[in-house]
């Protein structure tokens, strides 16, 4: 993998790891507004703050350009406080055809 690639591959990492890493500020014990006045805290902070070329892992043609910071959602488990996001998506070519990595940074 070149540099180029690994770079491009850990900001993708790196930003979800932060997005996900919201989760482990909650509570269960929490009330549901003192969760989702958390998570919308963290959207806007990460929203400022989005990574040229940060794609949905589970859909690698929608590139993200924001996040829906209203959308969070704290979901009901027993054990964890799991979140639902929404983001702004445009379309993508693909990691695969990112001229990020055909052209470098």
């Amino acid at each position: 993998m070149t540099h180029e690639a690994l770079q491009f591959f850990q900001t993708e990492t790196e930003f979800f790891e932060r997005i996900t890493s919201i989760s482990g500020l909650l509570y269960p014990k929490q009330s549901k507004d003192e969760k989702k006045a958390v998570i919308r805290e963290k959207l806007i902070e990460y929203n400022k703050d989005i990574p040229e070329s940060v794609y949905l892992p589970t859909n690698t043609n929608c590139r993200v350009v924001g996040i829906v910071t209203n959308s969070g959602a704290p979901m009901q488990s027993a054990a964890r406080v799991p979140i639902m996001i929404s983001f702004e998506v445009e379309d993508y070519p693909g990691p695969d055809n990112d001229p990020i990595l055909i052209h470098g940074f």
